[in-house]
């Protein structure tokens, strides 16, 4: 047998066991359950049960790590473990993962439960991580000097660091990362502009939003964004908050993270969103980011964007909003953009198919008002040509300038106009496809 304390937020909450045919088992700690603040590592796990095991489990476990096949190979070299086993690489890399939780050895437990240290790097150091990460992709953002580890999810590449009064550093143990860095993807122009600008937009229009800024590290460029899942406490320390994407929430591989995939639709996330402390405001803050990703053709608005924060004493929110960009710069013929594909449907996955009957059906399914989507859309489709004109200034005005952000104010003021013709006509339900001119 081997095993893995599991800790939430320092504290001990449970076991990871892997027995010798691989089966893997979660206990739960009584003194964990039995108290009044306890909560679940996930919804699709929850401390009713004292164990747990199987795919649910494992599909948890997978969610916390890159869903990216090579990556996870260039890791299981990195340290010396098999890449198809997460329970080998979160013994690697599971000290700090995406919220509170932590799975740590014997070895390294007491610095995870009462200790920790930084190694300070300077701006230079930074840089030259950047640029690896970006020449790359695969690699794990830490030298083998470091002694903190850390995994975050997703396919793109990207490293956590602490920042603590304008210094960088490489936190261990109990010390928690509070900003991720990315560099721009190389298949695609000013994508750390994109993403920081389609933050910013949202955060406009009254979304919440993860806080992020472009950063330039000597020769190289990332989006910094500050993680939502971390706080400092009235002594500066920086305090864990647990998450989890709804992938993890809903016991789901994140091979099948599109719904296109057999992943979950939005009628099967609302089924989840009941669960939390204010279900009418999660269902209503899920539909509002829908609509806003449907605006700006984000195509990645899939289940593993969109996260839960859970408190003690079984309190759960939706998370701020994350990894958001918009699609549409990147698209020059008309053909194009009619294929182009949500990550979630509305009854049609195609953008450029999806007509105000189609909201209205989604609201009747989400149990909200047809006519508060809709008036929703037109709030949105009125204001973003400004508000993204105002964000590309203000950009400008900070010294941060990519043509990416004056395509992005004239594509998607286009992208409005269209909407708002089609769903301000009296007789829409005859219209079948956006007109694009």
């Amino acid at each position: 047998m081997k095993s893995l304390h599991v800790l939430m937020g320092g504290i001990p909450m449970g076991t990871l066991i892997q027995a010798p045919s691989g089966r893997l088992t979660l206990e739960y700690l009584d003194s964990w359950t039995r108290s009044p603040l306890a909560f679940p590592l996930s919804f699709s796990l929850p401390i009713t049960a004292r164990e747990h095991a199987g795919k649910t489990l494992e599909n948890f476990l997978w969610n916390l790590l890159p869903d990216n096949e090579e990556t996870l190979k260039a890791w299981g070299r990195e340290y010396q473990v098999s890449h198809r086993n997460a329970f080998a690489l979160l013994g690697k890399v599971g000290e700090d993962c995406a919220g509170a939780v932590q799975f740590v050895t014997e070895e390294w437990l007491s610095d995870n439960v009462s200790g920790g240290e930084t190694n300070w790097i300077d701006e230079k150091e930074v840089e030259a991580r950047l640029k690896r990460l970006k020449e790359e992709r695969t690699w794990t953002g830490r030298r083998p000097s470091d002694r903190g580890h850390f995994s975050l999810a997703g396919a793109q590449p990207k490293m956590a660091l602490l920042l603590e009064d304008g210094r960088w550093g490489v936190p261990s143990g109990r010390v928690a990362t509070t900003h991720i860095l990315k560099p721009p993807l190389a298949h695609l122009n000013g994508t750390t502009e994109n993403e920081h600008a389609c933050l910013q937009l949202a955060s406009r229009l009254g979304l919440a939003a993860a806080e992020s800024a472009v950063r330039r590290f000597g020769d190289q460029v990332a989006i910094v964004v500050t993680r939502y899942d971390r706080e400092r406490d009235e002594v500066g320390s920086v305090r864990r908050y647990h998450q989890e994407d709804l992938c993890q929430a809903l016991g789901v591989h994140p091979d099948t993270k599109y719904q296109k995939d057999g992943g979950p639709s939005p009628e099967t996330i609302a089924g989840i969103l009941a669960q939390t402390t204010d279900p009418a405001d999660a269902l209503e803050r899920f539909l509002r980011a829908l609509v806003f990703n449907f605006l700006i053709g984000g195509t990645d608005a899939h289940a593993k964007n969109f996260s839960l924060i859970h408190l003690p004493g079984r309190r759960s929110y939706l998370a701020p909003l994350y990894d958001l960009i918009s699609y549409d710069p990147y698209v020059d013929h008309e053909a194009e953009f009619r294929s182009l594909k949500m990550a979630m449907k509305i009854k049609h996955f195609e953008f450029e198919n999806v007509m105000p009957r189609h909201w209205e059906a989604l609201s009747d399914a989400l149990r909200i008002s047809a006519d508060q989507t809709i008036s929703i859309i037109k709030e949105f489709a009125c204001a973003i040509p400004d508000e993204m004109a105002a964000i590309r200034d203000q950009c400008v005005a900070e010294g941060l300038v990519h043509p990416i952000l004056t395509t992005m104010v004239d594509r998607l003021a286009k992208r409005c106009e269209r909407i708002l013709r089609v769903y301000e006509l009296g007789g829409y339900k005859g219209v079948e496809y956006l007109p694009r001119a």
